[in-house]
């Protein structure tokens, strides 16, 4: 890969011609998307890799002819690269346009296992999650990539919305992604993080004008993740996925950036312990009003207008905050942990002076404890409650037979 200053080489995968190939476990695939197959040369040397590494080689050839090997055959060859393997099975790899002068790359050791080695212990199980993220925005990009960061392997991703050049300014793509679908571009950064990470996408917008078997179809699918996360801001869309998190007993976490960075609102539904998301929004409706103060609208491209007149703009900075503290909420959920790092349900968090924040950093814990949780249970789709009756009338018809006094 070239970059601004140098060329960095990942040697993904190498092999005899029509022998066996060998790939390397920590680089991603999504990198071979973007590589080249070439032929050259490589050979293993009974040399450490510090010794190796401390030789003046013009060639890569120098060292079997160090070692009483006859290069010339090779020498002759038309090549564009050399790997020599250490005795430990170090990789060192030489590339040249002409044959003549060879230049020798610097090795950097890729530890397979560092990435688990940095996360907390209580992160490590999170490979095996499943989350669903709908919306993916200036908010639910940062959460997407933060969550793959500290472990989560396995997303599903809703969202129609195409990334355009306005959207970089809060965004986690670029100017490379213009163009595309955001849950593509958000795809392809996901699976450049790590090896065995998985992503599903669904390009719909669940409130617009889909059809009615392709929402089902994706809210379904949303029902089987271990979390919810609703970064859409839309009160149609939370609605939606609220009846889904409490029919299929499953967390959500959803969250709010208000216009003009003045802050933001996190929350969740944990089966049976919080209140849904419908019965928690109207929680907040009430607890405002007692305060004399307006809920805040939503609005586009997290613009207000101030006192003065000026239009006012959510920064990439107030997002973040906003989304890496959603992200917090998720995690704790994921993990379980016990008690739970967030005492409350719901939080509005100030990020400047304004409506019911007093300063910067002013955080609103929203007590929802005498606030009635909604238990539900699950619904059982038509074929498997059919399935079900059926099994309960042959136990009884089975029971009948055996025992005729049964009535």
């Amino acid at each position: 890969m070239f970059s601004r200053k140098s060329v960095v080489a990942f040697i993904a995968s190498f092999s005899p011609i029509n022998g066996e190939k060998w790939c390397h476990p920590a680089l991603p695939p999504e990198l071979e998307k973007t590589t080249s197959q070439t032929e050259g040369h490589f050979f293993k040397t009974t040399l450490e890799a510090e010794v190796l590494k401390s030789q003046p080689l013009e060639s890569p050839f120098d060292v079997l002819e160090a070692q009483n090997h006859d290069v010339s055959p090779l020498k002759s060859s038309s090549t564009c690269f050399a790997l020599i393997i250490d005795v430990s099975d170090g990789l060192h790899l030489f590339l040249t346009s002409n044959e003549k002068e060879w230049n020798r790359f610097a090795q950097v050791d890729i530890n397979s296992q560092g990435e688990t080695f940095r996360l907390l212990p209580d992160f490590i199980n999170l490979s095996t999650k499943m989350v669903g993220i709908v919306g993916l925005g200036s908010a639910g990009s940062k959460v997407a990539i933060s969550l793959a960061r500290t472990g989560v392997r396995n997303f599903f991703l809703v969202d129609h919305d195409v990334f355009l050049q306005e959207n970089i300014c809060r965004h986690e793509l670029n100017w490379e992604d213009v163009g595309q679908h955001k849950i593509d571009g958000i795809a392809h950064q996901l699976k450049l993080i790590a090896p065995d990470i998985n992503v599903r996408c669904s390009p719909f917008k669940l409130s617009g004008q889909e059809p009615t078997a392709t929402v089902d179809s994706v809210l379904s699918q949303l029902g089987t993740c271990d979390l919810i996360i609703d970064a859409t801001a839309d009160p149609c869309t939370l609605n939606q996925l609220s009846t889904v998190a409490s029919q299929q007993l499953k967390p959500m976490v959803w969250l709010k950036i208000y216009p003009g960075g003045i802050g933001g609102m996190i929350a969740r539904f944990r089966p049976n312990e919080d209140p849904d998301p419908k019965t928690t929004r109207a929680a907040l409706r009430e607890h405002l009003e007692k305060l004399e103060l307006p809920e805040i609208q939503e609005a586009t491209d997290y613009t207000t207008i101030n006192d003065e007149g000026e239009v006012i703009a959510a920064s990439d900075a107030d997002v973040t905050l906003i989304a890496a503290n959603a992200t917090r909420m998720a995690l704790d959920i994921l993990i379980k942990r016990e008690p739970s790092d967030f005492p409350c349900s719901l939080y509005l968090i100030g990020l400047s002076q304004g409506w019911i924040f007093e300063q910067p950093f002013h955080t609103i814990p929203i007590d929802l404890s005498e606030v009635q949780s909604i238990i539900t249970e699950p619904e059982l789709p038509e074929n498997e409650a059919n399935e079900a009756l059926g099994f309960i009338e042959q136990l009884i018809s089975k029971q009948k037979n055996e025992d005729p006094s049964t009535g």
